[in-house]
Formats: structure tokens, C-alpha cells, sequence
């Protein structure tokens, strides 16, 4: 998939206007973000460096178009989440809401990417029964917001928008408008529980 993404960078123009400029400002951002940082030299690089491939990998979506062919890849990304919270649940016990997921492989970061890509597999997959879509779609955005990732939880909601651009179809924007939501009240039902924590990265 980091290949066909590579590839597919030669494919920007061919995105719609608006979202060429939404991308855009979403590198921008990152690279602004990097700013903040103790170490803006070594920071605004990497973040822009980040951005440009969470870009990539969204022409890569759009280069692919059909998702069938990678639904081996979905339910992938959902065993990683799985083992992520298995592994959280296991080392922390009930404080596990304290903490980012953990995974004995990937970093929070990287688990946060996962259920990003699982969350816009799932997103698009029309021909799932609604129950099955619907699980998918909450439980990936649930990992999302328990890794803790920025930048993972900007690409699935600009990959969202981008896919919601691309179709023009009113069950996509109504589908996106309720991942918000559920997106929403998951962060409201977490900050009781997580007072304290933080989301970075």
C-alpha cells in the first residue's frame, strides 16, 4: 500500500479542486503544528513529511477506487485494534481508559493509522449489511480515539470528506455526519473517564 501511495502522488491534479485545497491546508497545518514543538527544526520537516503521505496515501484511495480487493487488508487493521485492546486491557485493567493502546508490535501512533485505514475501508464498503458497516465504523473510530493520534484522527476525517467529495452521494455525507457524531460522544464518555489524558501525536 506505501508503494501504490508513492505512485499515486503523480495522480493529485486529478482529485477535485476542493479537495486538493482541503489537503493542502491539512499539510500546512501539520507543518504549522510542528512549530509548537521543543524542536521546531527537526519537528516542521517530519510533520510536513507526515502529511504529505497521509495525502498520498488518500490519492492512493482514490487511485484503487474499489476497496473489495483489500478487504483482507480491513480485517487486518481490525485485528491489530483487537490485539491493541486486548493488550491495554490486560496491562492496565481497568485503568485502561487512562491509557493510550498499547500493542506489542506498534506504537500508538501506528495503531491510531490502522484504525484510520480500517475506518475509511469500512466507510466506503457499500455492499456490507448496515449492522456489520455500522460496528466497523464505530469500533475503528473508538481506536482511533483511544491511540491518542492527531494525525491519524485528521486523515480519517479528511479521507472521509475527500470520499464524501468524490461520490456526491447523499448517503455518504449522511454517513459521515454520523461518524461525527458518534466520534463526538465517544470523546464526551472518555473525558469522564480520562480527565486527564491528552491526545498527541
Amino acid at each position: 500500500l506505501y508503494v501504490v501511495a508513492l505512485r499515486a502522488v503523480t495522480l493529485w491534479r486529478e482529485l477535485p479542486l476542493l479537495a486538493q485545497r482541503v489537503l493542502l491546508i491539512f499539510i500546512a497545518l501539520q507543518g504549522l503544528s510542528g512549530l509548537f514543538t521543543p524542536e521546531p527544526l527537526l519537528s516542521v520537516p517530519l510533520a510536513l513529511l507526515r502529511g504529505a503521505f497521509i495525502g498520498a496515501m488518500i490519492c492512493a484511495g482514490f487511485y484503487l477506487g474499489n476497496t473489495r480487493a483489500f478487504q483482507a487488508l480491513l480485517w487486518g487493521e481490525i485485528a491489530t485494534l483487537l490485539i491493541a485492546f486486548v493488550t491495554t486491557v490486560v496491562r492496565h485493567g481497568e485503568g485502561f481508559w487512562n491509557i493510550r493502546l498499547e500493542h506489542p508490535l506498534y506504537w500508538p501512533v501506528s495503531i491510531g493509522l490502522s484504525a484510520a485505514l480500517a475506518f475509511l475501508f469500512a466507510f466506503v464498503r457499500e455492499d456490507f449489511p448496515r449492522w456489520l458497516r455500522g460496528f466497523l465504523i464505530f469500533f475503528s473510530i473508538l481506536g482511533l480515539l483511544l491511540s491518542g493520534s492527531r494525525a491519524a484522527q485528521g486523515a480519517a476525517v479528511l479521507g472521509a470528506l475527500v470520499i464524501c467529495l468524490r461520490l456526491l452521494n447523499p448517503r455518504a455525507w449522511r454517513r459521515f455526519a454520523t461518524s461525527l457524531g458518534i466520534a463526538v460522544l465517544i470523546s464526551v464518555s472518555v473525558s469522564y473517564l480520562t480527565p486527564g489524558q491528552t491526545a498527541v501525536g
